[in-house]
């Protein structure tokens, strides 16, 4: 059972210069890799205190200058936004500046708010996404590659500069969409599970979503590369596991109102925090989540990890305005308390999978 970490990078604190935020990631990643982490995600987001991280590639490069074993991660790269022989490059060049530790997450985009800022429609985005990947898997394994697609063309062109990790970095799917699920399953990439807020139930029903991707692409479910994206949160006192929530729920709330276009600025890229509809009540949100003392936060995992079969977890360690000690301290107590028990509980054979998709105890 591998564990990440992941910011979000968020300027919740006007106070907190941006720097300040980058840097605090930056401190994550290297106390991380000291912890026994065995991987680090960055996102990527525009023109917001969402997330201040525009480019993870760049994050990943200078992350890897700084660490020498733990894996750097994108999470994700949003494709449609990217011209693809420079990205297939960039991703090429960060490989070998890693030596070999680049993780590579990638996704279609949900922020209409983004994709507006770059010029970019979202009436194709889906299929422009998928033959974005058609080049980069091409670019990244082939010797030289062309491209005749409706949404791009590519001269036959050859890289200068090739991945260490062959026959390219392990490529992670963030999302929801069967069409990309059966892509991934085509491929043999992984698919992140992203829990948000919901209970295991959902996470549930989205692995189920995976194991009929598969079936139809004729693959086994077992086979599936799954990791968990959870937020999670050790606390010394309920003051600290409840500030945790209400910066999970802050961040929901701006990606809400991004992804809908009910966003509005105080000041130039600070998006208000705004409830939405269908947002959760605080009790639901306390217990759909792992957070709490280390047992709590052990059995929630437990359950959840199982329920969905996943290889991998990755901690949102940082949200809003959370302080940089106490999200380190969650991580000291993530690495060095948490996810001993999960493993004993779990077992040595974890995470092999029933015909049904589901793990056999998460079925009992």
């Amino acid at each position: 059972m591998k564990i990440g970490t992941f910011s979000v990078m968020q300027q919740r604190d006007v106070t907190k210069s941006p720097a300040v935020v980058l840097q605090e990631a930056l401190e994550q990643t290297v106390e991380a890799e000291k912890m026994g982490f065995d991987v680090a995600w960055y996102p990527e987001h525009h023109f917001n205190n969402y997330s201040l991280c525009p480019s993870p590639l760049v994050m990943a490069a200078h992350a890897a200058a700084l660490t020498t074993k733990i894996r750097i991660g994108t999470a994700v790269l949003i494709l449609p936004l990217y011209t693809p022989a420079r990205i297939i490059e960039e991703i090429a060049l960060v490989d070998i500046l890693s030596k070999g530790r680049l993780e590579l997450g990638v996704g279609s985009g949900y922020q209409k708010f983004e994709f507006d800022r770059y010029n970019v429609t979202m009436d194709n985005y889906k299929p422009v996404t998928h033959e974005l990947l058609d080049m980069i898997e091409a670019g990244l394994t082939q010797s030289h590659f062309s491209y005749n697609g409706q949404h791009f063309q590519q001269l036959e062109t050859s890289l200068s500069v090739r991945p260490i990790q062959k026959p390219m970095p392990p490529m992670w799917f963030a999302t929801f969409d069967p069409n990309m699920m059966r892509r991934a399953a085509r491929g043999g990439h992984g698919i992140f599970i992203t829990g948000w807020m919901g209970n295991w139930k959902r996470l549930v029903g989205v692995r189920e979503t995976i194991d009929d991707a598969y079936r139809q692409e004729g693959k086994d479910p077992r086979t599936a590369k799954v990791g968990l994206m959870r937020f999670c949160y050790v606390g010394e006192s309920r003051a600290d596991v409840e500030k945790y929530v209400e910066c999970a729920r802050y961040q929901q709330r701006l990606g809400n109102s991004l992804k809908f276009r009910r966003e509005s600025a105080t000041s130039g890229y600070y998006i208000e925090e705004k409830p939405y509809d269908e947002e959760l009540p605080w009790d639901k949100m306390l217990a759909n989540i792992p957070v709490g003392d280390v047992e709590t936060v052990a059995e929630r995992l437990t359950r959840d990890i199982r329920a969905i079969g996943a290889e991998q977890v990755s901690f949102i360690v940082q949200v809003g305005d959370l302080e940089q000690k106490k999200v380190l301290r969650s991580m000291e107590l993530l690495a060095g308390k948490v996810m001993p028990l999960v493993r004993k509980a779990l077992g040595p054979s974890f995470p092999y999978q029933s015909e049904g998709g589901q793990t056999a105890s998460a079925a009992e």
